[in-house]
């Protein structure tokens, strides 16, 4: 007969729903955690999985594909890059993903993410040009 501590890890695992690298999407009314804005649709890929994180849900690291990516408004990206928190990727609850089709390579996100550091920089130094 299995022990309650037994017990509570095989119920943790049962809910463990994604695997590492496995493509995801947001769904439908969930809201950004850090700056509360709509986040619905947006897709990614699993890069850490905290099933210990909390005792009702697993958190996932979700890392944004390209697609996701270029569809942030930059104001989002300056204010993430100011509050020193990452906009290439997020932590989420199991319950706020769903799975997706792959829609794109490693090295989309590599090079999009690229380019957006470069307008993110640009964008950054005219504000402070502008401030001054």
């Amino acid at each position: 007969m299995p022990t309650q501590a037994q017990d509570s890890q095989s119920h943790r695992l049962k809910m463990i729903n994604f695997h590492l690298h496995d493509n995801v999407k947001v769904k439908a009314g969930t809201a950004d955690p850090d700056f509360g804005n709509d986040i619905s649709g947006w897709q990614g890929r699993i890069k850490e999985i905290d099933p210990e994180s909390e005792r009702e849900h697993v958190v996932y690291l979700v890392a944004w594909d390209s697609l996701t990516l270029q569809a942030m408004d930059l104001p989002l990206i300056v204010r993430s890059e100011k509050e020193g928190l990452s906009w290439t990727e997020m932590y989420l609850f199991d319950t706020d993903l769903e799975p997706a089709v792959c829609r794109d390579a490693t090295e989309d996100v590599i090079r999009t993410t690229k380019e957006l550091q470069q307008a993110y920089r640009e964008n950054w130094q005219n504000l402070k040009n502008t401030a001054v």
